[in-house]
């Protein structure tokens, strides 16, 4: 039975790692009121939620991996650390999307 090389998983989790937390760090930027004219670019932070959650899958599927079968140093701390930012993103983006239904529905009002 062929089964998925957790190596590639854990670079995977790591390079979205960093790919999420460029987005979030991005779409602060542009939420910044002196690019008023990128406004729409903000909506680019939901891109972080696929990213994130894709990226946390990964990092998962790696380590639990490496738990059975050893692995290399560099790729058990590359899925280390992609599961940290990953799921670090993942959470603040789960919270960020219940304030913004929250917000939506009406219930609260944040003045902005």
């Amino acid at each position: 039975m062929n089964r998925p090389d957790p190596v590639t998983f854990a670079e995977g989790s790591y390079i979205l790692a960093f790919a999420s937390a460029f987005i979030i760090m991005l779409a602060f930027i542009l939420g910044l009121h002196a690019f008023d004219s990128l406004a729409m670019l903000r909506q680019i932070v939901w891109l972080a939620l696929v990213t994130s959650g894709v990226g946390v899958f990964l990092s998962y599927a790696a380590r639990q991996d490496f738990k059975k079968y050893s692995g290399p140093e560099d790729a058990i701390r590359k899925a280390r650390v992609g599961w940290r930012v990953n799921l670090a993103v993942l959470v603040f983006m789960l919270v960020v999307a219940l304030v913004a239904i929250i917000q939506g529905l009406g219930i609260i009002s944040f003045g902005v």
